[in-house]
């Protein structure tokens, strides 16, 4: 005997299906609406408000997505703010890179919350590997040239930064640290 259904099983399951897709939606979108997001430190706005404004006053406009990430960089138990201006974009106008590359600059969390600028340099982008700030650098920060190599090919690497506690700031460390620049490097 043959059993017949006012709709066809496959449609009620898709139906089924699309009423809880859609109900997943909704919860999810009440609460990402509800989380508020987390407000740089003022020491970090105010760095990527700078830019902002150089990319405004070109004519473009300016974001800077995931130009700021967070680690605890030097391992006193507070996050610290690394804002690579090789990730924000200035759409319609002109990069905000130079010839040194763009501006990296990282902020030392404070026992009391606040940031205190650590570092400013130029760098062709930034990685965290290992708990480590690796900064893409070329020429001499790279060490010597080496005698029959271009520039090209000799003076590109990931130099990493280490913690000055005396100074209360990050340096490049030693260039025997250096790891190099793998090929796919893009910023």
């Amino acid at each position: 005997m043959r059993r017949v259904f006012s709709k066809p099983p496959y449609r009620r399951k898709s139906t089924m299906n699309k009423l809880f897709f859609a109900a997943v939606l909704v919860s999810a979108s009440y609460g990402a609406a509800a989380a508020p997001k987390t407000a740089l430190p003022p020491a970090v706005q105010q760095e990527i408000n700078s830019d902002q404004e150089v990319c405004r006053d070109m004519g473009g406009r300016f974001s800077y997505g995931k130009a700021v990430s967070t680690a605890d960089l030097n391992h006193d138990g507070h996050l610290d703010y690394v804002y690579d201006a090789s990730l924000a974009k200035c759409a319609n106008a002109p990069d905000l890179g130079g010839s040194g590359g763009w501006q990296v600059t990282v902020f030392a969390g404070q026992p009391d919350g606040k940031v205190k600028k650590a570092f400013a340099h130029g760098a062709g982008g930034t990685r965290i590997i290992g708990g480590k700030l690796y900064l893409a650098m070329g020429g001499d920060a790279c060490g010597p040239k080496a005698r029959g190599r271009s520039r090209a090919e000799n003076q590109s690497c990931l130099l990493p930064l280490v913690w000055q506690a005396g100074k209360q700031e990050f340096d490049f460390a030693p260039v025997s640290q250096k790891r190099p620049l793998p090929k796919n490097w893009g910023r």
